[in-house]
């Protein structure tokens, strides 16, 4: 990778309005730092509601819909890529064994959209609902300017 970071969002997903500015907000205080143990940023959060705060992450499980790494990380991630559908989750478990963090939002960035297809076979109204309906995605810009990420356990 040439570029100093990367952002990859899959097809099936929604940005917010301010999707790309949360993840340059998230790349200059986290990602950038070159010794630090955080391997991804991430955009989607099943629970996300109104109330929840823009500026707070919390530690997580790898989550491929809509995320950012730093060039720094790259290589890392072309060892544990795969063909495989799962792809994923031999990152997540590959991540945890290398003592990697990956970094979610209380407040989700992303709302997926693709609920039957490769990976994802949602059936139930109810399963179908908390993803496009209930799931809280702000319409909102979020003023970042020089305001630090809040890190908490989830």
């Amino acid at each position: 990778m040439l570029a100093d970071g990367a952002i990859l969002l899959e097809s099936d997903l929604i940005p917010s309005v301010d999707f790309y500015r949360y993840h340059q907000w998230t790349y200059k205080n986290l990602l950038n730092i070159n010794n630090s143990k955080i391997l991804s940023i991430h955009s989607f959060n099943f629970l996300s509601t109104n109330l929840s705060d823009p500026y707070t992450l919390f530690p997580r499980g790898f989550d491929s819909w809509g995320w950012s790494t730093a060039r720094t990380r790259w290589y890392w991630f072309k060892n544990q890529w795969t063909k495989y559908k799962n792809w994923d989750s031999i990152v997540s478990r590959t991540a945890k064994k290398d003592q990697w963090i990956c970094i979610l939002p209380k407040l989700s960035r992303t709302r997926m959209i693709g609920l039957k297809g490769i990976n994802v076979n949602v059936y139930k109204e109810s399963e179908r609902k908390q993803f496009e309906e209930n799931m809280y995605m702000s319409d909102k810009i979020i003023e970042y300017n020089e305001k630090k990420p809040k890190i908490v356990s989830f």
